[in-house]
């Protein structure tokens, strides 16, 4: 199998989790600090965060997947093509070889 090198799309996004995750960890939860409406809010906005960057993350997968799919299929097809080229020389040297042989 082909490696291919990460796009810098994917690493921006690593990133970004990253950053997320980090402000996570930070977060002071509702009961060690009171639970302010205030901090409530804060662990909703999060959450929020993590669930839309789910759903970012799960498009972007959708879309890398068939994008891999298609360079699968177009890989196949190139191999097939070279195949038959290697054929067609071989056919041919063959030939040459009969031809210098007569």
């Amino acid at each position: 199998m082909i490696e291919v090198a990460q796009p810098l799309e994917n690493r921006v996004i690593r990133n970004q989790t990253s950053q997320l995750a980090r402000d996570w960890l930070l977060f002071e939860p509702a009961h060690q600090t009171g639970g302010t409406a205030l901090d409530i809010k804060d662990l909703e906005n999060k959450i929020d965060e993590l669930i839309s960057l789910c759903d970012e993350f799960e498009r972007k997968q959708a879309i890398m997947e068939a994008d891999r799919e298609t360079w699968l299929r177009e890989r196949t097809r190139l191999l097939e093509k070279n195949d038959m080229a290697k054929n067609k020389v071989e056919a041919m040297i063959m030939r040459l070889k009969g031809l210098e042989q007569d």
